[in-house]
């Protein structure tokens, strides 16, 4: 066997088991991930309505129009977190005609750009 032959066959060697390494890098990632809980995109607040029925009940006790007429802070929290979702949407559908007009201004720049190039010539 010639001493390039075994240069080559070192080398290829080498480029294999950097390849079976960064395989296994990747198998015990992908079980990482496999293991972790996904995120189910849902960002309402926990249930706290015991809380907010103690404070009535207490406020009612005490007799304080002003901490009775507090309101439900849970439900002004979703009635908020409920808005910003529509706001949200709004925003990517702004968004996306933008986009679109974007790309209708770049293409109508390149046929201006090719209807000059024609009259130069």
């Amino acid at each position: 066997v010639s001493e390039t032959a075994q240069l080559s066959a070192n080398a290829d060697e080498a480029r294999i088991q950097a390849l079976r390494e960064e395989l296994e890098k990747l198998r015990q990632r992908s079980l990482l991930v496999e293991d972790q809980e996904p995120f189910d995109g849902d960002l309402t607040l926990p249930d706290v309505s015991y809380i907010d029925n103690w404070c009535n009940e207490v406020d009612s006790v005490l007799g304080d129009p002003v901490l009775s007429a507090s309101g439900n802070l849970q439900s002004q929290l979703s009635q908020a977190n409920s808005r910003i979702g529509k706001f949200e949407g709004d925003l990517d559908s702004a968004r996306c005609r933008i986009d679109d007009e974007l790309g209708d201004l770049e293409k109508m720049m390149a046929d201006c750009d090719s209807l000059l190039a024609k009259m130069r010539e």
